[in-house]
């Protein structure tokens, strides 16, 4: 069990090293940096309205339609965020580095923002 401890640990710094070498490269050769305190900023304002819908989901004795019509328009804000995101990352560099970073950022700075 202690082998797989420590494995798991290099491959978290290994990632990590990796994850920080990647935006390094997109700060110099872009101008761009994907784990920045603005995009942090905007994953948590998408994450309110993520959980903001969920907790609504479980509000007892609400009509169906009501339901439906108020938690799925905070879903909907919250993917139109995440959308941003991924167009100033595409638009900030180029097509591919933009899905990657986006790809690696989102989900990070998501869970961080939890």
């Amino acid at each position: 069990m202690e082998t797989w401890k420590i494995v798991i640990g290099i491959v978290v710094l290994f990632a990590l090293g990796l994850l920080v070498f990647f935006d390094q490269y997109c700060r110099e050769k872009y101008d761009h940096a994907f784990l920045s305190k603005r995009a942090l900023t905007i994953s948590m304002g998408a994450m309110v309205f993520l959980v903001a819908g969920n907790i609504y989901c479980q509000i007892p004795h609400r009509p169906p339609k009501e339901l439906i019509a108020v938690s799925w328009t905070l879903f909907a804000i919250c993917a139109a965020i995440f959308v941003y995101i991924i167009y100033e990352n595409i638009k900030a560099t180029n097509y591919w580095v933009g899905l990657a970073g986006s790809a690696i950022q989102i989900p990070l700075l998501a869970f961080i923002a939890m």
